[in-house]
């Protein structure tokens, strides 16, 4: 997306120039996700101006009803009827004159054809939608954005079309930095003047493991002052000295419940309109190892866009 994730992270003290994105990808689901999806990307896309954007559509193979009760006749099977509906939604999109929109309708194994989609096109951004439907399992978009080879933002149906806040939960790894450097050069783009929060969370250790005589309270100030100062390392090495001011670190102590809902209820109590999240390296296999914090923000974001970064 920018020069700066693709470089090695020993590399990384370059200029962060604004983000720029050549191609993204948007999967269409023909169903309830698409509408806030797509108003979204339309207003995503107002600041990026990617180069272009192509909107594909799966329809199920009739295969993979054998072991369902649904009917296949509830997908769209008329190709033209697919294309009409998304040309109607893209043209907003297209308006600003520098993106260019393509449509593609396939039939098969929904995961599969997306991924050779990704893998013929090489995007940028991969966009998908997240139902938050109680009865929505989210399987198809946990699956894809594990395993596509490229950034993500998963959209869900209950978000607003609002960047201000940009939330980056750090934890001192290669991905926390790639993910915290995108953050600046989408800020870039967007030309506001509020700033990144980076957030780090920790927990106390049981103090029967220590043999050094401390109190509760000197042992939490002895852990702050280390993440402070491996956060100001970190940020000087990895961050020009130009961007470190849009950069707001925050230390918080996690006392209770998993990292990934305490992510999610701090996201949500300060009002976060973009979390981005680092991910791991991928398996011999191919797999992209998310991890189990990034898996479970997935699954819980109700209004809040997330952005994967690999």
């Amino acid at each position: 997306m920018t020069n700066t994730e693709l470089i090695p992270i020993e590399n990384s003290r370059f200029k962060i120039s604004p983000l720029r994105v050549k191609q993204i990808l948007v999967s269409i689901g023909m169903d309830e996700t698409d509408s806030k999806m797509l108003k979204y990307l339309e207003f995503f896309n107002g600041f990026i101006a990617a180069k272009n954007m192509c909107f594909v559509h799966v329809i199920p193979g009739l295969e993979l009803f054998e072991n369902r009760n649904e009917p296949a006749t509830k997908y769209p099977a008329d190709e033209n009827i697919i294309k009409e509906v998304v040309k109607d939604i893209s043209e907003d999109i297209q308006r600003n004159g520098k993106t260019k929109v393509k449509i593609v309708v396939l039939e098969g194994n929904p995961l599969e054809e997306l991924m050779q989609q990704a893998e013929t096109l090489h995007p940028d951004l991969i966009v998908i939608g997240k139902s938050t439907d109680t009865n929505s399992h989210g399987i198809l978009t946990k699956n894809f954005v594990r395993k596509v080879n490229g950034n993500a933002l998963i959209i869900p149906s209950q978000s607003h079309p609002v960047l201000n806040n940009i939330l980056v939960p750090f934890d001192f790894s290669p991905n926390a930095i790639k993910a915290l450097r995108v953050a600046i050069a989408l800020h870039k783009k967007l030309g506001c003047t509020d700033t990144i929060t980076a957030l780090n969370i920790y927990e106390m250790p049981t103090l029967q493991a220590y043999l050094v005589h401390r109190s509760e309270e000197e042992l939490r100030e002895l852990l702050l002052r280390d993440r402070k100062e491996a956060f100001e390392s970190f940020i000087n090495t990895y961050i020009p000295a130009e961007d470190r001011q849009v950069v707001q670190t925050h230390i918080i102590e996690q006392r209770h419940g998993g990292t990934g809902e305490f992510i999610m209820k701090y996201a949500e109590q300060r009002q976060t309109d973009l979390l981005i999240m680092g991910a791991k390296g991928h398996s011999k296999v191919g797999l992209l190892l998310m991890g189990s914090v990034t898996e479970k923000v997935l699954s819980l974001t109700k209004n809040t866009p997330v952005m994967v970064v690999k």
